[in-house]
C-alpha cells in the first residue's frame, strides 16, 4: 500500500495533515508529489521544507519519502539505482553545505 504525501492547504492542515505524519512514521511506505507545479504553485523543494515544517517529519522521514518516490517509480532497475544514488548524493552534498549531519542512507 502507497500514500502520496501532499500538504493540504493551510486550512486543512490542523485536520488532515496530523494524520499523514502519523501514517509515515508508522512505517506506511508514502511517496511525496507535487502534482502540476504550473497549476498548484509548488514543485517538491517547497513541498519538502512544508512536510518538514508543518507536519513535523524529520529530515529523515522526509528522506523516506523522497526515496520512496524513486524506488516505486516504474523505470528500469538501472536507471532506478543510478538516480537514487544521484539523490542521495545530492541530498549529502547539501546537508554538508548546511552543516547537517548526514543521513545513513
Amino acid at each position: 500500500m502507497f500514500l502520496s504525501v501532499r500538504c493540504p492547504p493551510a486550512g486543512l492542515r490542523p485536520r488532515v495533515g496530523y494524520r499523514s505524519g502519523a501514517l509515515v512514521r508508522a512505517g506506511v511506505r508514502a511517496t511525496l508529489g507535487a502534482d502540476d507545479p504550473s497549476f498548484f504553485d509548488t514543485d517538491l523543494t517547497r513541498e519538502m521544507l512544508l512536510v518538514h515544517t508543518e507536519l513535523g517529519l524529520s529530515l529523515e522521514e522526509v528522506d523516506r519519502l523522497t526515496d520512496a518516490g524513486i524506488e516505486s517509480a516504474f523505470v528500469p532497475d538501472s536507471e532506478r539505482s543510478a538516480r537514487l544514488a544521484a539523490l542521495r548524493q545530492q541530498r549529502g552534498a547539501l546537508r554538508a553545505a548546511l552543516g547537517l549531519a548526514t543521513s545513513s542512507t
